[in-house]
């Protein structure tokens, strides 16, 4: 809901300065304009089963081609409850029980994407990972050269610090493992992925309610 109120804070929709100011430190946007979005927009991940949910999507074009953004809201809540490692050992016990899944082979093919070892990325949370892939494989469907994932956190009177601190922990354990030492708090990049500009970005609302 915040992230929607934070698009209308006009008469129509309109990008918040939040985003607008991100987004114009990014050289590669240079005389960027915004063609459409789509909230709640799913991107199909590698095998069957559940798709990456984009709390928002965009696309638009630049003077270097395409781009495509998908952003994550949070308030306080955890980069969801499992890790990378966690994920493909509860999905190993239900194949053990004879339960179908093919979540050993997303990951694998998520973190092939990428080029990335799975022993590294054991201790992130897979949301960021299907977040940040997820953003890549939109890129690929909409043609685009480049690729942000951003996270836009809201900060109110009912989110605890203490969650925000072990949020803010789990996206900088993730921004290490993807760039090593040579990333931002508020956006790295890019990396080549398959040919894609690839960005990852972090932005704060501090409402007063």
């Amino acid at each position: 809901m915040e992230l929607a109120r934070s698009w209308f804070r006009n008469s129509s929709p309109t990008p918040p300065d939040e985003i607008t100011s991100l987004l114009n430190t990014i050289e590669q946007l240079e005389d960027y304009i915004i063609i459409e979005g789509t909230p709640e927009k799913v991107t199909r991940l590698p095998e069957r089963g559940e798709g990456r949910n984009h709390d928002l999507w965009l696309r638009g074009n630049t003077n270097n081609g395409g781009f495509t953004i998908c952003i994550e809201a949070k308030a306080d809540e955890p980069f969801g409850n499992l890790t990378v490692s966690s994920y493909q050992k509860e999905a190993r016990q239900k194949i053990e029980e004879g339960i179908k899944t093919k979540v050993p082979e997303r990951i694998e093919k998520l973190l092939s994407l990428i080029g990335a070892d799975e022993n590294e990325w054991s201790e992130i949370r897979y949301q960021l990972l299907s977040a940040f892939t997820g953003t890549i494989l939109q890129a690929y469907a909409d043609n685009s050269a480049i690729a942000i994932f951003i996270v836009h956190e809201f900060h109110t009177s009912l989110t605890q610090n203490d969650n925000i601190e072990e949020n803010e922990l789990e996206f900088n354990r993730f921004a290490h493992v993807l760039f090593n030492d040579t990333f931002t708090p508020s956006v790295s990049g890019p990396i080549q992925v398959g040919g894609i500009d690839s960005y990852i970005a972090k932005i704060v609302t501090k409402t007063n309610y």
